[in-house]
């Protein structure tokens, strides 16, 4: 496995995608993603994942890049039943807000294509 310094660690470490959220650290990030593309499924004590922890930290640039360059999901709830779209509105940023909702929307669009994927509309998801 690569080990890397990152800017806000100086000691040697594996890349980590939740650490590169939360210190806004793309170069970390981009490495975790090659080394690791499963990573996107990873999530803290919180039950955030990457893309949630990047916006509560208010690092809008990390999160549209992994919104660009990953599948990380925007429909992922936290232990408050929080999703990255929630977040997103009480930052306050209307672009992170729309690039949310076009990935929610795919996700929720792909999810219906697929007939072995297909599950009820839950009214407590939105």
């Amino acid at each position: 496995m690569l080990k890397i310094k990152t800017e806000s660690n100086s000691d040697w470490m594996e890349p980590n995608l939740l650490h590169a959220a939360q210190f806004c650290d793309f170069d970390e990030a981009k490495a975790a993603l090659k080394d690791n593309p499963s990573c996107i499924y990873e999530f803290n004590s919180n039950g955030m994942n990457a893309l949630q922890l990047a916006v509560c930290e208010f690092h809008e640039d990390m999160a549209f890049f992994l919104l660009e360059n990953s599948d990380i999901s925007a429909r992922h709830k936290d232990i408050y039943n929080r999703h990255a779209l929630h977040l997103a509105l009480q930052i306050g940023s209307e672009d992170l807000v729309t690039a949310l909702n076009s990935r929610w929307c795919k996700e929720r669009r792909e999810e219906l294509a697929d007939p072995n994927r297909v599950v009820p509309f839950d009214p407590d998801v939105g």
